[in-house]
């Protein structure tokens, strides 16, 4: 399936972010500073920001949840780590017992063993991944890293994100001998109509305008998904049954208040589970 277009840019409003604080980096930013991206200012908190008390949390969690598949892959995971801190010059603290990183490297790994564990109860061995928000592309390598060891095969990688993030996107994984599509708004092509959603922060955060978009444009060639929701209340975003996970933290108007008009979620499988450090998983 071929489908490829333009989104006119006068239906979108100004605001990409609902968050403020959001600034976009300009092409030259993305490109020269490769070596050490990981350390920049106005960068590092788009996409290097989680701290090392976080990172300990997330620690945990690989642990509790999936305790034989980092046992079985420990040297693994540490040759993982070291290959994706050896570009971008990132900020590493050292782990117990397992190896000295940056902090977003267990995120990373913890993410991709959650999303590949749920390829796997909906039988999924070849996927053709979508990434709406793909930061630098550090979760499309740990996937694609780590895919086989859940006998999951990825054929294909697309990232939708700002022209910016696509640009660091494609020389990071370029680097990294990874074949990946990225495209935005203005600018989308498909080759497949049976995509696996993957958002982690990213749709949740942007404005209800490109939600739209996304929704309309991309949505109709998704077949399952994975988001992690952190921002705006959650509401039926995809005509598909939701499984939601939310931390014990969470309010529950963050589920049940209405999004700007839109009609709330409030029929769904719920299940708590304190050991969550994301806020909501939304899974399809």
């Amino acid at each position: 399936m071929h489908l490829h277009g333009q989104w006119k840019q006068s239906t979108i409003n100004n605001q990409q972010y609902v968050n403020s604080s959001y600034q976009p980096m300009t092409n030259e930013v993305a490109v020269s500073s490769l070596y050490d991206f990981k350390n920049k200012s106005h960068i590092k908190s788009i996409i290097n920001n989680v701290s090392y008390e976080i990172g300990i949390k997330y620690f945990q969690e690989l642990l509790l949840r999936f305790p034989d598949f980092y046992d079985n892959n420990k040297t693994f995971l540490i040759d993982l780590c070291e290959l994706n801190d050896s570009i971008g010059n990132p900020p590493k603290i050292v782990f117990k017992d397992f190896t000295s990183c940056e902090p977003t490297d267990i995120r990373y790994i913890f993410h991709s063993a959650l999303i590949l564990e749920q390829m796997k109860t909906k039988n999924i061995n070849n996927v053709n991944i979508l990434e709406i928000g793909g930061g630098y592309g550090g979760l499309s390598f740990f996937l694609r890293k780590i895919a086989h060891l859940f006998d999951i095969n990825i054929n294909s990688y697309t990232i939708y994100d700002l022209k910016e993030m696509s640009v660091l996107q494609q020389k990071y994984l370029e680097k990294m001998e990874f074949q990946t599509h990225t495209y935005q708004m203005d600018n989308y092509h498909f080759d497949y109509k049976d995509y696996f959603l993957i958002s982690n922060y990213a749709f949740s955060e942007i404005s209800l305008t490109y939600q739209k978009f996304y929704r309309e444009i991309i949505f109709p060639l998704v077949s399952s998904g994975f988001i992690l929701w952190n921002h705006m209340p959650l509401y039926n975003f995809i005509d598909k049954p939701l499984l939601i996970e939310k931390a014990s933290r969470v309010p529950d108007n963050r589920l049940f208040n209405h999004a700007n008009g839109l009609t709330p979620l409030t029929n769904f499988t719920l299940n708590s589970n304190n050991n969550w450090i994301e806020e909501v998983v939304v899974i399809f």
